[in-house]
């Protein structure tokens, strides 16, 4: 191979890693300096060559600013395909997540600040966000969520193993640590973590078969080559059933509830359960919302936690289960 066809080409790589990693709008470098720069790493470089490979650059979308003259002359990317702005979300968003580990979090951190130029790196790592975040610690998180992605995507089931954790945050393994199979249909986030719908193989009632698990609680998950039944491939390709209330995340009877609340509450309400809900407006400070929920013990907390100021008007079997529920709980405290 002809070695002045390789130099030139790789003089236009180094000069794109130069200003893509150590130039910003606040930052720029000369052209004198980019060929002094170019000169010392063994790539022949002039001022004609120099403009040559910046206009091949730019010809492939890789474009620079030329700021000729002024205070502060030179040259810079602009090509990035983040903003800081960007970035910065993105750097919180991993930060705040509790199913990313703390090594693996601060993995990621270096990798996105490695998308921006080195000065404004230094500005991404030093965030002035206090997280409330506790990190879990299973390191396999990314190969799980590969793993249920790559068996969603491919409508095959997959199989794993799951643990609690006990007094001591020790792994307790359900089913004497042997494997699970199941028939996976939808990856939901939610309130910080990554849960798996999924059907149970070995069981032929489809409601007794229907199972929540979070991710983070999995370990050594496999895509198997056996594909999902009809029955799951049914409720693959309904997503929004499993997205449009957050009480559907949790095991318990589906019904639909109306909830009567004052004006203020609107705000927790929305936050719950997104802002395309419609809300009937009773009076000027009085509202109503029907909504589909999954009937547990997370959902009367959520309800309870607004001092009576938020009510299960209907159904009446509902009703009486918040009741038996509250009469539990105070018995609880008075024996």
């Amino acid at each position: 191979m002809n070695e002045d066809k390789v130099i030139p080409s790789g003089r236009c790589v180094r000069l794109l890693q130069i200003l893509l990693r150590e130039t910003d709008e606040n930052h720029k470098l000369t052209g004198p300096v980019l060929i002094q720069r170019l000169t010392a790493e063994g790539y022949h470089t002039s001022e004609e060559t120099l403009r040559t490979d910046l206009k091949a650059l730019n010809a492939l979308g890789y474009t620079y600013v030329s700021s000729r003259g002024g205070k502060d002359p030179g040259y810079f990317a602009d090509c990035r395909p983040f903003t800081p702005a960007e970035l910065k979300l993105l750097l919180d968003a991993v930060q705040a997540t509790g199913f990313v580990p703390e090594q693996k979090t601060r993995d990621l951190k270096k990798k996105l600040a490695s998308l921006a130029s080195l000065w404004e790196a230094k500005g991404l790592k030093k965030s002035e966000v206090l997280f409330n975040t506790r990190k879990h610690s299973n390191s396999q998180i990314y190969y799980i969520v590969d793993a249920c992605e790559n068996a969603l995507r491919s409508r095959t089931q997959l199989r794993f193993k799951y643990y609690d954790l006990d007094f001591r945050c020790k792994h307790c393994y359900r089913y004497d640590k042997e494997y699970i199979t199941v028939e996976p249909y939808a990856l939901v986030c939610f309130e910080d973590n990554y849960y798996l719908h999924a059907l149970r193989t070995d069981i032929a009632d489809e409601a007794e078969a229907l199972r929540i698990y979070r991710l983070d609680r999995m370990e050594k998950a496999e895509k198997l080559s056996a594909p999902i039944s009809q029955r799951a491939i049914a409720r693959v390709e309904k997503p929004a059933e499993y997205t449009r209330s957050a009480f559907k995340m949790f095991n318990g009877e589906e019904v639909t509830v109306t909830l009567r609340f004052p004006k203020e509450l609107c705000g927790p309400v929305f936050d719950k359960f997104g802002e395309k809900i419609s809300i009937t407006q009773l009076s000027d400070d009085l509202g109503e919302l029907t909504e589909t929920v999954r009937i547990s013990g997370t959902f009367f907390g959520w309800v309870d936690q607004f001092e009576g100021k938020m009510q299960i008007v209907a159904p009446e079997s509902v009703c009486r289960q918040h009741r038996e529920h509250l009469q539990k709980l105070s018995e609880q405290y008075t024996q």
